[in-house]
């Protein structure tokens, strides 16, 4: 081992004397680099926070031109975040990194050192120890006039982040209050329309929101480039404790939407966030914007489409909701669930009174008609018990001698599906074919199959049996199914 290397091996373990015996040596080469991270012996020191070993050097003549000199990895992409930050780091920036405060109070007292100059991705000293939440080396160098606590990462001349959007995006709650009281610095300022509040509603950083609503130079309602707001995003993210805190300010707009027109509400009930969707309801200021339109569907379409089963049985109870109201396409809430094999939204619309089940879309396809082109077996079987009544119109009958061949057609994922979905078209066709010459007949087995006649069965078998010899001359069957129907409807038991 050359003597060179000796001296960065002992600047790097901080062996005082030895560093001091090889520094007499006027050969020595205070410039060399370790191989692997071009290193030099004053940048290891300052990294491990060997501070008399930086005194030692920084006192030496010879350190001139190498008191700023930048580390380089040599394998700097696809390195973890602090290698990045590492790289293309001076001594200084090394030193704030890792926290070693005497260091740096040592470095800063020295006029040589450029206690400003960025890494290799533009971020400075102070941007780094406001996003590490070093707290003692912040304040230092909010006192340093030198330092610009508002400029921001980002290389050839690409604008990201502040120091203090760092701070918050990371959740450092004390640097976050310490900078609040320094009127320099930019609290407002974006990242790619990002703002320091919309990021901490984004991770539901709770106490560093408090800490902006309190300060009346935040913009609450600032959007993104793509329009969502801090408080969308809390939505959208399911922060239901930052969603409560802006709930309670009354400067928050709760129902500006993003550029595609989906509105928190919106976002809070395709997403699926329950309580969210709760909280919402509970405030007046939604208004007429729970049936709002984005630029394809409501609230309520979005939530039986992507199978929000909680929010879609919340929304069902409140009488505000517009439960049949059509995307673009003309297609209902339930027509979607149909078309998409939602079993579970189709078992809580198909008997809830408000929902219209035989609506059909913009090309006349009903609901019906739908599944059972699809061969979603179960929701037709659903749908031809339902005691709404659900319309077979002479349409519907053309298309069903064609579902078999449509499910030919189909281009399946295996042979297995095939197969399942060719046997479940054969089903549908003969039920349709059933439920046409004879409808009460049909429903009515499929009540007792799908299990709906629940407790109260018996009863209404007795009254119907009694009626049924009262109506003797008229066929048997169809009496019987009929008169079970009526006292499905005369005991109310549709919830059964």
């Amino acid at each position: 081992m050359g003597i060179d290397e000796q001296l960065f091996v002992a600047c790097k373990d901080g062996k005082v004397d030895q560093v001091k015996q090889l520094l007499n040596d006027p050969t020595i080469n205070l410039s060399y680099e370790n191989s692997n991270n071009h290193q030099t012996s004053f940048w290891i020191a300052c990294e491990n926070g060997h501070i008399e070993v930086v005194k030692l050097l920084l006192n030496d003549g010879r350190i001139d031109g190498d008191i700023n000199k930048v580390n380089e990895y040599d394998n700097y992409e696809g390195e973890c975040d602090i290698q990045r930050a590492m790289n293309g780091a001076t001594p200084f920036f090394i030193a704030c990194e890792n926290g070693h405060i005497e260091v740096v109070k040592l470095l800063l007292n020295d006029s040589r050192v450029d206690i400003n100059k960025p890494n290799k991705d533009g971020q400075t000293p102070f941007y780094i120890v406001c996003q590490r939440g070093h707290i003692e080396i912040v304040e230092l160098l909010l006192k340093d006039n030198r330092v610009d606590v508002n400029q921001p990462d980002g290389n050839d001349g690409l604008i990201r982040e502040t120091p203090f959007y760092s701070a918050c995006g990371w959740g450092k709650t004390e640097v976050v209050k310490l900078l609040l009281n320094d009127q320099r610095v930019d609290i407002n300022k974006a990242s790619d329309g990002v703002t320091p509040l919309y990021i901490s509603c984004y991770y539901g950083y709770f106490e560093i929101v408090k800490l902006l609503l309190n300060d009346q130079r935040v913009d609450i309602n600032k959007a993104s480039n793509n329009g969502r707001t801090p408080f969308c995003t809390a939505c959208s993210c399911g922060k239901t404790e930052i969603v409560k805190l802006l709930l309670n300010d009354s400067r928050v707009d709760i129902n500006k939407a993003n550029e595609n027109e989906a509105t928190p509400f919106w976002k809070a009930c395709q997403i699926g966030h329950t309580e969210i969707v709760k909280l919402l309801l509970n405030d007046e200021r939604i208004g007429d914007d729970i049936n709002k339109t984005t630029r394809t569907d409501t609230a309520f379409y979005s939530a039986c489409y992507f199978i929000k089963t909680e929010v879609v049985k919340l929304l069902l109870n409140d009488e505000r909701v517009d439960v049949n109201k059509t995307n673009i396409w003309s297609q209902t809430p339930f027509f979607t669930a149909c078309q998409n094999g939602h079993i579970e939204i189709v078992k809580l619309l198909v008997n809830n009174k408000r929902v219209d089940i035989n609506k059909a879309s913009f090309d006349g396809t009903t609901p019906l008609l739908i599944a059972s082109k699809k061969g979603y077996i179960e929701i037709v079987q659903h749908l031809l018990a339902s005691t709404k009544g659900v319309t077979l119109n002479d349409r519907d009958l053309i298309n069903v001698e064609r579902i078999k061949e449509t499910a030919k057609k189909q281009i399946m994922k295996s042979e297995d599906e095939f197969q399942l979905r060719f046997k479940n078209c054969e089903n549908i066709v003969e039920l349709l074919k059933s439920f046409k010459r004879n409808p009460n007949e049909t429903r009515f087995k499929l009540r007792l199959q799908l299990g709906f006649t629940g407790k109260h069965f018996f009863l209404k078998k007795i009254i119907s049996i009694s009626l049924f010899q009262f109506f003797m001359d008229i066929e048997a069957a169809s009496v019987f199914a009929t008169i079970v129907l009526l006292s499905d409807n005369y005991l109310n038991f549709k919830k059964e």
